[in-house]
């Protein structure tokens, strides 16, 4: 039997299988999946597998090839969030595109095919021209982008953030008219705020304004997102944008407030720290706050690493620098 390398063919993701059928067909996977054709060089074709997915430390579903073999796939890194259900990423008969794959051994002997990159991921369209012929469902017509558009409204009305950005993504390519795409690109922008992805928020908020009309929905969205990357100053520049051509906003007149505190902590360091404590507290403790530095350097010492100094005389007490943990772990017991 062959070494398992990067492999070249195509997975789906279905259901109903018997778990030992599942196992046996996984530990035939190495000789069937070497060597099968994909719609690129480096590119291996999928549906997603037989049984509902489950995320431990990755996300994990059995998908089959257009041959009939399962194998387990390995989604790793994947986004963690409350706000996004394992299924919506990993829906029954899914046809999706891994890009460069491999076969990894899992704990069990077998092997299973790893991602370990979002970007190696491309999810299909069921209309996707590079959809193998036997995956193809000759009778399923484009639907309409008002149509996928309203699907994905309903998707966010239930918070299902996930299946809501595919669906406004489907929209977004399916748009006949400018109207439709700004829709379209308006309302993804608010499903990847809720998934905690201001850069895309972002560029589809901008991607929308291209023609250079006021919205003011549009506006919102970006001064949304450039303060969740942290860039107050440009963040208030919008919402000053936003208030003025909409007076009546009172949410953007609170949120320019808000984004008008971030930017006095960022240039003076004076913060509130009675509300950081009280913020800390909360479960989860995501304290709502600038980045301050201080007069204060990295600077290499001579002979040994790089180390941080003052670049002038301090009194004791000032604050030198404040900034967010770049992780944490909270003890969930009472």
């Amino acid at each position: 039997m062959d070494t398992p390398e990067a492999a070249q063919g195509g997975l789906r993701l279905q259901q109903g299988i018997e778990y030992a059928e599942r196992e046996k067909a996984r530990r035939t996977v190495v000789c069937n999946f070497i060597g099968q054709p994909g719609p690129e060089p480096g590119m291996f074709y999928g549906r997603q597998g037989y049984v509902p997915p489950r995320t431990m430390a990755t996300m994990t579903a059995v998908a089959e090839d257009e041959e009939g073999t399962t194998v387990l796939l390995e989604l790793h890194h994947q986004q963690s969030s409350s706000a996004i259900d394992v299924e919506d990423t990993l829906c029954p008969n899914t046809i999706l595109i891994v890009k460069e794959p491999f076969f990894k051994a899992t704990g069990d002997g077998a092997y299973g095919i790893s991602v370990d990159h979002v970007s190696d991921i491309v999810w299909l369209n069921p209309t996707d021209p590079r959809i193998p012929p036997r995956w193809r469902d000759e009778d399923c017509e484009a639907e309409a982008s008002s149509v996928l558009r309203g699907r994905g409204n309903m998707a966010t009305n239930n918070s299902q953030w996930a299946t809501a950005e595919r669906l406004y993504s489907q929209a977004v390519q399916a748009a006949k008219t400018p109207d439709e795409k700004e829709l379209a690109l308006l309302n993804r922008s608010l499903a990847n705020l809720r998934l905690q992805r201001p850069e895309k928020a972002l560029e589809d908020a901008m991607n929308a304004s291209k023609g250079g009309r006021l919205v003011e929905k549009g506006l919102f969205r970006e001064a949304r997102a450039l303060y969740e990357l942290a860039k107050f100053t440009e963040s208030v520049e919008r919402w000053r944008r936003l208030v003025r051509a909409y007076p009546l906003n009172t949410d953007a007149r609170a949120e320019l407030r808000r984004s008008l505190e971030r930017v006095k902590e960022e240039y003076t360091g004076r913060y509130n720290f009675v509300s950081m404590y009280e913020q800390a507290r909360a479960n989860p403790p995501m304290i709502d706050c600038a980045t301050y530095k201080g007069p204060v350097a990295v600077r290499r010492v001579h002979g040994q690493d790089k180390g941080l100094f003052t670049t002038k005389a301090v009194k004791a007490g000032e604050l030198l620098i404040c900034e967010k943990a770049f992780a944490y772990n909270q003890n969930q017991c009472k």
